[in-house]
């Protein structure tokens, strides 16, 4: 008796082991046509024509990064606590606000 559900077992796992290579054959040839699709599109891309990328060109990573000046609108605001006019009493001066919005920002 426990040679027949030993011969039934090993047969169980044989038929896995040929399902499970031909799935295996199956996802290859896939990838195999998706990367050729993929390295025909790369190829076209590059041949010929301009790459373009979103990123911008970094030529100074040592430069000073922008001020943003504040608006006179945001200067006027009575819920910020960094307004304080300077002592020329203009508006474009330069600020920082950290962990404080103001009404008009998002």
């Amino acid at each position: 008796m426990s040679k027949m559900i030993e011969i039934t077992l090993e047969a169980e796992r044989e038929q896995h082991r040929t399902q499970l290579a031909r799935v295996r054959e199956e996802i290859t040839a896939q990838m195999a046509a998706q990367m050729q699709a993929y390295e025909a599109k790369i190829r076209a891309l590059v041949e010929g024509s301009r790459v373009v990328t979103s990123e911008p060109e970094v030529t100074n990573v040592m430069a000073p990064a922008r001020v943003i000046y504040r608006s006179s609108i945001d200067s006027r605001s009575a819920n910020d606590v960094n307004v304080e006019p300077n002592e020329h009493h203009n508006e474009d001066q330069a600020w920082i606000s950290v962990g404080n919005k103001s009404r008009l920002s998002n």
